[in-house]
């Protein structure tokens, strides 16, 4: 007797189109052979990714594939997850505690620009940048969710419209704004910050705020002249040479005894006046006068930051005595590198400070910028993303 005619098929399957193209071939083999190639073939990290492909593979190799990982396989893993979960929710892998957060924007509003969220949170939100003299917190976690977006085209909409918000920083008056933006070149993120502050009265009385106020660019870069932290004391002299070192490789790009091209002899601070290299010398009240100035060019020595700074100043109103308005903008550039780990040196550099990280002729075969360079590379993105913008405006007429 035939298997039709026994009943091993059933009427009404008969005239069903077959389905078996559709089922991956992996399914089609034995489990003994599944088994072989998830131990023997894979490591712990892809073995547990495979078992999570389809609801036949999980209960089939995930509970071995999970037996047989490791703490550090979890390390490898939940980065391949995180891929694929961020493409639904933003996600995004935290190191510290070795698992996926979801980052709910409901419960994150305070999250750039304060204090308590890190807190909030614990341990695994401690590896952000804080801005001396601004509320500015950017944890690993931001550039993370901004990398994602860029590399799995994550649903962030939401978090670039906020980050591209102006807000306003500092406990003294006046107070600064900053407008902060992103964008990934090559693969890398860098970010840029608008930092503006006015002042109406006299410039003496501005240089003075400017001197003894703490409003950073950067952690090593800021506008207080005199600074009181014993913290700045303790890399001294090597620091200095160290700073050095870094423009003396550059070769012709720039002369190590030009250094004022890189250090603007007011604020916003130079690098070496944040370690106190210029307690030596006494400028009297007189004469810190501010002098007007146009895009001029800085470099922080310790982290890949160049910035511009520019002081306008305008008399406002007609009578006696006048009254002088000041405008300081500061545009500052920086390079976080891809952002795949919090302990990448381009990373670590910019949330930290010093040389304990790495020594400096390390520093510029990491980061491949020279003074300068960040913010070329900045602008020609810039440049670029305008030149598309017009040919599609002459190609798409309105």
């Amino acid at each position: 007797m035939s298997q039709v005619q026994g009943g091993l098929i059933r009427p009404d399957q008969s005239s069903q189109p077959s389905t078996e193209a559709d089922v991956p071939p992996l399914l089609n083999l034995p489990l003994e052979l599944v088994f072989m190639i998830s131990e023997k073939f894979l490591d712990p990290a892809s073995a547990l990714a495979l078992s999570l492909t389809c609801k036949d593979l999980k209960a089939a190799i995930f509970a071995k594939s999970r037996r047989r990982s490791k703490h550090n396989d979890w390390r490898v893993f939940l980065p391949l997850l995180e891929k694929d979960v961020s493409r639904c929710r933003p996600t995004y892998y935290c190191d510290d505690c070795v698992c996926l957060h979801y980052y709910d924007p409901a419960q994150d509003n305070p999250a750039m620009h304060s204090h308590l969220h890190i807190f909030r949170y614990g341990d695994c939100r401690r590896n952000s940048l804080y801005l001396p003299g601004t509320n500015f917190v950017f944890g690993y976690h931001h550039a993370r969710l901004l990398m994602n977006q860029y590399l799995y085209g994550a649903p962030h909409d939401w978090f670039n419209n906020k980050f591209g918000s102006s807000k306003h920083h500092g406990q003294h008056s006046p107070r600064w704004t900053q407008k902060w933006a992103s964008k990934v070149i090559a693969g890398e993120l860098f970010l840029s910050a608008t930092h503006t502050v006015s002042f109406i009265g006299d410039g003496n009385d501005f240089r003075h705020i400017l001197d003894y106020n703490d409003y950073n660019i950067c952690r090593h870069v800021g506008t207080r002249k005199s600074f009181e932290n014993s913290y700045h004391r303790g890399e001294g002299s090597d620091g200095l040479l160290m700073y050095w070192q870094r423009f003396g490789d550059i070769g012709n790009t720039i002369l190590v005894s030009d250094r004022s091209a890189f250090s603007p002899p007011w604020a916003p601070i130079r690098v070496i006046d944040s370690f106190r290299i210029e307690d030596r010398f006494f400028v009297p009240p007189a004469h810190r006068a501010m002098r007007v100035c146009t895009d001029v060019p800085g470099s922080c020595g310790f982290c890949a930051t160049d910035y511009a700074t520019t002081l306008e100043k305008r008399v406002i109103g007609g009578g006696r005595p006048v009254r002088q308005e000041w405008t300081l903008t500061i545009t500052a550039y920086h390079y976080l590198g891809d952002c795949r780990s919090p302990y990448d040196r381009k990373w670590a550099a910019f949330r930290g400070f010093g040389w304990s990280c790495f020594s400096p002729r390390d520093r510029v075969k990491v980061f491949r910028s020279f003074p300068g360079d960040v913010r070329e590379r900045w602008e020609s993105a810039v440049r670029r993303e305008n030149g598309e913008a017009r040919l599609l405006d002459l190609l798409i007429p309105m």
